[in-house]
């Protein structure tokens, strides 16, 4: 995702998702400076292999980690040897869009395949792109981070609060949870571990609506070890 930024060179924004492995999901963003980079379309042919290998993985969506590998390693390679042969056949004009979708395939050939080797792994980026959209917005309004350090410090908050949606939470009321016991980690470093957005303790507190009762000094207490 492309970020206004001064200070950086070709800035982006990246979102790294975790996979729908049963374990919490987290939403990580990242400001990376990166060389300019294009969004390549396959052709109408190419795009068929793709849905073959989607609609496989939707059969799988149930399976467990092992039980899915092996369904990939038995179903799908054999679509991925087919593309790759079909690739080879291809010779397409210099400087067309489909030149550089094979090319793009050919240098990422092995980044491609790389799901297969676990089966917690996506088979795509899709949920990180809508996560992207978050930033997108949000980068309408305030336009510029200005620094590196507030390209940074966006990256945080917004890393903060998608995990916290993404894990059932209120993220208003995850953030305040936050502020509120965060300095109790110098002298209790143990209890961070409480305040990760799938532990019972944050769970207990931080789902459901806004209470107005929140914007109102709280007696927090000991963060539990």
């Amino acid at each position: 995702m492309r970020m206004a930024e001064r200070q950086l060179r070709n800035p982006y924004m990246w979102i790294y998702q975790s996979g729908s492995d049963g374990k919490p999901p987290v939403a990580l963003y990242e400001p990376i400076s990166t060389e300019e980079d294009e969004n390549l379309f396959p052709a109408e042919k190419g795009v068929a292999f793709c849905n073959r290998l989607f609609f496989k993985e939707r059969l799988y969506k149930e399976l467990s980690p092992e039980d899915r590998k092996a369904k990939r390693f038995e179903e799908e390679t054999t679509i991925w040897d087919e593309f790759w042969s079909w690739i080879d056949t291809l010779d397409p004009s210099g400087g067309s869009k489909l030149e550089k979708a094979v090319k793009y395939a050919l240098n990422h050939k092995e980044s491609l395949m790389n799901y297969l080797l676990d089966g917690r792994c996506e088979i795509s980026n899709n949920s990180a792109e809508r996560k992207a959209k978050v930033y997108a917005t949000g980068r309408k309004n305030f336009l510029f981070h200005d620094s590196v350090d507030g390209a940074k410090a966006t990256a945080i908050v917004i890393s903060l609060v998608e995990t916290a949606k993404a894990n059932n939470l209120n993220a208003y009321k995850y953030l305040y949870t936050l502020l509120l016991y965060m300095p109790d980690y110098k002298n209790e470093p143990a209890g961070i571990k409480q305040l990760l957005p799938w532990s019972t303790f944050v769970q207990d507190k931080c789902s459901g609506i806004i209470d107005d009762s929140l914007a109102l000094p709280e007696n927090r207490g000991n963060l539990p070890i």
